[in-house]
């Protein structure tokens, strides 16, 4: 469904489900100014289908991702980025600018000019140079794969929390803020976090945080705007 008001054809592309509610009720500032249409890579998977083509297999790197029911599943990074692709090239004709909703590297290839979190993301925490990076993952197996992201980009030292935005309660985030009390710059490495847990974030740690969701939208909104 297409919505906004700018000239700017948007397509945004979530590796889950559209519509992405969360999103909408988050950002409404945002995607209410703009022209776009939203699409998600799982939109034509039953979930029993999900699960028997896309469930990572065990020690395979995954990603966390919404349905459009509210509820959650991995996925396999490999198997994604394949389904990721074919999308990307259905909708390319149809659209001026294609916007990634996943923090995880996708290696996929548009005409288009393509936004991507994970670069975007990268990009903020290298100019930032923070000597302890804090970085909140859904799941604990994401561990070795955050690592591997971020220990390049921190000046200093890094610790990963998990908390999964989707499944868990408020109560538990704030239970694990204890472990990046000493982080100087946290990072939320999953689109599914909130501008509310942002909020409990700052609010409890008195640190600055980067939110995707936002960084994201705030650089579109630019463009649309110029």
């Amino acid at each position: 469904m297409e919505k906004g008001v700018s000239k700017l054809k948007i397509a945004l592309i979530t590796i889950g489900q559209s519509p992405r509610i969360d999103l909408y009720n988050d950002l409404r500032d945002y995607l209410e100014k703009m022209n776009y249409i939203e699409i998600g890579v799982l939109d034509d998977y039953s979930i029993d289908e999900i699960l028997k083509k896309l469930r990572p297999k065990p020690g395979e790197d995954f990603y966390v991702t919404r349905l459009k029911n509210g509820s959650w599943v991995k996925v396999s990074i490999d198997k994604i980025t394949s389904e990721l692709q074919r999308k990307i090239f259905e909708v390319e004709e149809q659209v001026d600018l294609i916007v990634l909703l996943c923090t995880g590297k996708l290696n996929v290839v548009s005409k288009k000019p393509l936004l991507s979190l994970d670069e975007l993301l990268i990009s903020i925490v290298s100019i930032l140079k923070p000597k302890k990076l804090g970085v909140l993952i859904p799941e604990i197996k994401q561990y070795d794969l955050a690592y591997s992201k971020w220990s390049n980009v921190a000046e200093g030292s890094i610790v990963i929390v998990n908390y999964n935005p989707y499944g868990e309660k408020e109560n538990i985030l704030i239970d694990r803020l204890k472990d990046l009390k000493e982080a100087d710059l946290v990072v939320l490495d999953c689109i599914g976090y909130t501008r509310r847990h942002a909020e409990i974030i700052k609010k409890y740690l008195d640190k600055p945080v980067v939110l995707p969701r936002t960084l994201v939208f705030s650089i579109v909104n630019d463009l649309i705007s110029g």
